[in-house]
C-alpha cells in the first residue's frame, strides 16, 4: 500500500482542518527550519492511511478499540509513503516514519492530572456515521489545535492514542480538549473527549532559533580593521556565514562580496555587494567574481541541511559535494593568484561515525593537500554553535560563533589568517 501527498493536498487539508501552520505551507519557513523543507500534516498522513487500510471494515461492529500512532520522523511532499501492515509502520524512505498499533481488548486509560488549559470546538457530524468519517473530523481538530492554538506556530505532534468505547455515552456534540504542559520539557499532554471517543495526544514545542547580537571586543575589532584584502563569503545569509559578514562589515575599508541563495540579506554597508547564487549550479558566477581580484580571502560557508542521523550513501554524496567537491572546484579557478581560503569543519569530524563527519574529514584531508605558496588554507574545527542545524527540543543554550571568537584567540587567528 502506498500513496503520495503533494503541496496541493497540504493546502486543501489546511482549508478543511483549519491548520494553516506555515511549516506545512511556506517554502522559506520549511527551508529555515531544522527539517530543511516543508513537512506534511501528520494527521493527514494518518487519515490517508486509515482510508487505505479500510478502517471501517476492520472496526465494524467493534464495541471498543484502541489505535496508537507514534511519530518517529517527519514526512515530506511528493515522495512515496508506504504502509507495512506486518511491521505496523507508515514510512517514507530516508524520512517519514509512524509506528501504529491496533488493539481490541485493552483500552488505554492514560491519567493526565491537573490540566491547566481547556478548549471547546464544534465539529460537523460524520457524513455516514462511521468511524473513518468521525476520526477524520477529530484528527482535523487535533491538527488545528496543535498547529494554530496550543502550542501554535512552533509545534509538532509526537503521538496520538485513539480510544473508542461504545458503553461510554456522551451526547455532547462538542469536542473538549484538556492540556497540561510538562514543567521541565517543552512537552504538552492533551486529552480530547467527543461522544464515545477519548483521544490522548502529546505535542511538542518545536525549538525556535533565537539570535542574540554579540558585541565584538575591542582587541578583536582592531585586528578586523587591519584586514586589507577583499573578502568573499560563500553562503552568508544565515548561521556562521551571516555572523562573519557582520564581523567583517566592521571594517569599512574593504570590499565584501556575499552570496545568498533563498534567504535575502539586508546590508547597509556601502562596500558590501550581494549576489544570489546557487553553489550547485552557479559556479561560473563565483569564478567571474574571483577573476576581478588579484588577491582574495574566501570563506566557504555553503551547506546542505545537516542531519547526522541520516547515514545513507546518498547523504554522503550530498555532503561530499558541498564540503569537498565544490571547494576544490572553486580553488581550481584561481591557480596563479593569491588565495586565503577558510573552511569550517567540525569537532565531530573524527569522533562521530556519520556520513556528515566522514565528508568533513574527507574535505580536510583533500584541502590540506592543496596548500601551496599561493594558497593558504585555514581549517577550523568548530564545536556546536547556535544555528538552525543545531536546534533541539532540549533547548541547549549554545553560544553564537561570534561569542566563541570573542573568547578564543586561536579561533581569531584562523579566520583572520594571522
Amino acid at each position: 500500500m502506498r500513496f503520495k501527498l503533494s503541496k496541493k493536498n497540504g493546502l486543501k487539508y489546511a482549508e478543511k482542518s483549519g491548520d494553516f501552520n506555515k511549516i506545512h505551507l511556506k517554502n522559506l519557513v520549511g527551508y529555515n527550519s531544522n527539517f530543511g523543507s516543508e513537512i506534511c500534516h501528520g494527521t493527514l498522513v494518518i487519515i490517508k492511511s486509515l482510508k487505505l487500510l479500510n478502517i471501517n471494515k476492520i472496526l465494524k461492529n467493534r464495541k471498543k478499540f484502541n489505535i496508537n500512532f507514534t511519530f518517529k520522523n517527519f514526512f515530506v511532499y511528493d515522495k512515496n509513503i508506504q504502509i507495512n501492515k506486518k511491521k505496523n509502520i507508515i514510512f517514507q524512505k530516508n524520512s517519514g516514519l509512524i509506528e501504529f498499533k491496533l488493539n481490541f481488548n485493552n483500552i488505554s486509560k492514560e491519567k493526565f492530572l491537573n490540566f491547566l488549559k481547556k478548549k471547546i470546538f464544534k465539529i460537523p457530524s460524520a457524513k455516514n456515521n462511521n468511524h473513518y468519517d468521525t476520526l477524520f473530523n477529530i484528527l482535523n481538530v487535533v491538527s488545528k489545535y496543535v498547529g494554530m492554538v496550543y502550542p501554535g506556530e512552533y509545534s509538532l505532534i509526537n503521538s496520538i492514542n485513539i480510544n473508542f468505547n461504545y458503553s461510554n455515552i456522551n451526547l455532547n456534540n462538542e469536542v473538549t480538549i484538556l492540556s497540561k504542559k510538562n514543567n521541565r520539557l517543552p512537552i504538552i499532554e492533551n486529552k480530547l473527549i467527543y461522544k464515545n471517543y477519548e483521544i490522548y495526544f502529546v505535542s511538542i514545542e518545536r525549538p525556535k532559533l533565537k539570535i542574540k547580537n554579540e558585541k565584538i571586543k575591542k582587541d578583536f575589532k582592531k585586528k578586523i580593521k587591519k584586514i586589507k584584502d577583499p573578502i568573499l563569503i560563500i553562503g552568508s545569509s544565515s548561521g556562521i556565514g551571516y555572523e562573519l559578514l557582520k564581523i567583517f562589515e566592521l571594517n569599512k575599508d574593504i570590499k565584501i562580496l556575499a552570496t545568498f541563495y533563498k534567504n535575502k540579506i539586508k546590508s547597509n554597508n556601502k562596500n558590501t555587494q550581494l549576489f544570489k547564487i546557487d553553489v550547485e549550479k552557479d559556479l561560473k558566477k563565483i569564478k567571474k567574481i574571483l577573476m576581478k581580484f588579484p588577491i582574495v580571502r574566501i570563506f566557504y560557508m555553503a551547506t546542505p541541511r545537516i542531519n547526522i542521523k541520516n547515514n545513507t550513501k546518498k547523504d554522503f554524496k550530498k555532503y561530499k559535494l558541498f564540503y569537498n567537491d565544490l571547494p576544490l572546484k572553486i580553488l581550481s579557478f584561481y591557480p596563479l593568484k593569491k588565495i586565503k581560503f577558510f573552511f569550517p569543519s567540525s569537532v565531530y569530524s573524527e569522533s562521530i561515525n556519520s556520513q556528515y563527519s566522514k565528508s568533513k574529514l574527507t574535505a580536510e584531508k583533500n584541502l590540506n593537500k592543496l596548500k601551496q605558496s599561493n594558497i593558504e588554507i585555514n581549517i577550523l574545527k568548530i564545536p556546536e554553535v547556535n544555528t538552525k542545524h543545531n536546534l533541539s527540543i532540549m533547548k541547549n543554550k549554545l553560544p553564537s560563533f561570534t561569542k566563541l571568537l570573542n573568547k578564543n584567540k586561536n579561533f581569531q587567528k584562523k579566520i583572520l589568517f594571522l
